[in-house]
């Protein structure tokens, strides 16, 4: 949609990218929850017990908060770059240039869907048991 005339993008507002990957990070932690029950929450603890005041808070911080940020910032860091190169594409020649930047536009968006979908399914398998944790 971001490449239509006038039209911007959804995954360009900030707000949007975080209510996905809040959405993904439900998901996953559901999904981890059902499979693995409290065995999901334990396997944060690492593999020794001493260690695990150390390892149960970085890994809480990194799943809970770090997975649904990076996926934020990253489609909208990616999409206002994109459409920032438009504009300036754009100004340098209103008529040429800027088909290159449409079809740089459309590349990136496609990579960035498929990188947000893959991280998603990277997440919901790691929330799945693993043969080597039981």
């Amino acid at each position: 949609m971001g490449l239509l005339p006038n039209a911007t993008s959804p995954s360009t507002n900030i707000s949007n990218n975080l209510a996905m990957s809040l959405t993904v990070m439900v998901f996953f932690t559901i999904v981890g929850l059902k499979r693995q029950g409290m065995g999901f929450i334990t396997h944060m603890m690492g593999p020794l017990l001493p260690l695990a005041i150390i390892i149960f808070p970085v890994e809480l911080v990194g799943t809970f908060l770090i997975r649904p940020l990076s996926l934020a910032l990253r489609l909208a860091g990616n999409m206002n770059g994109d459409h920032t190169v438009l504009g300036v594409t754009y100004e340098l020649s209103p008529y040429i240039v800027p088909l290159a930047a449409y079809g740089l536009g459309l590349f990136v968006s496609l990579v960035q869907s498929f990188v947000f979908t893959l991280l998603t399914v990277i997440y919901v398998v790691l929330s799945l048991e693993h043969d080597d944790h039981h």
